[in-house]
């Protein structure tokens, strides 16, 4: 399959999940769909992993042009913090992603001290960032890879669960909006 019918199927699967998904050529657009949202969710306080050139050039931008709490990651010393405590009061969480899952609109997460698990699963909002490479068709190209890691999470949709009634509710058990940002350069 090629890259464009990639990002076009994970479009449209993330979608049917509830989840959004915007493809971008530069940051300076993805910075001005970020402070879109920001304004329309209210968001006060962000946490970013900022151990990568996308996420990094993000982090600056957004402290640079606006008043909320940002922080890094790497401004945490998670390894003598608690990260539920330092995740209570971030309203976005920004992740960067290893795979995208063409096939059901998933990510794929692996957890490290960078990309510490809790940060896209405890913010109310949580929107991850990849490149057009890190598409793959189906979750079994990724195998060889993640089945290595510690910790690995896939994400399909925001949070959703049903009670008795078969109500469905979003946000009660992560985050209540999944967007993904891909960079296609």
């Amino acid at each position: 399959m090629s890259k464009d019918n990639l990002i076009e199927r994970f479009n449209k699967e993330i979608i049917k999940v509830n989840g959004e998904c915007f493809v971008f050529k530069n940051i300076d657009d993805s910075i001005t769909q970020i402070q879109s949202f920001i304004e329309k969710e209210k968001i006060k306080k962000i946490l970013i992993n900022d151990k990568n050139e996308i996420s990094r050039s993000i982090y600056v931008n957004l402290k640079r042009t606006t008043d909320l709490i940002i922080q890094a990651v790497s401004e945490i010393n998670i390894k003598n913090k608690d990260i539920k405590e330092e995740l209570k009061d971030v309203d976005l969480g920004i992740s960067y992603a290893n795979f995208l899952v063409a096939d059901t609109g998933s990510v794929v997460l692996t957890s490290s001290e960078d990309e510490p698990r809790l940060l896209s699963l405890l913010p109310e909002f949580n929107i991850v960032l990849s490149t057009s490479n890190q598409i793959i068709e189906k979750l079994e190209d990724a195998i060889d890879v993640i089945k290595t890691e510690k910790s690995v999470t896939v994400i399909t949709g925001p949070s959703r669960t049903a009670d008795i009634e078969k109500v469905l509710i979003t946000g009660v058990h992560g985050p209540k909006k999944l967007i993904v940002f891909i960079f296609d350069k």
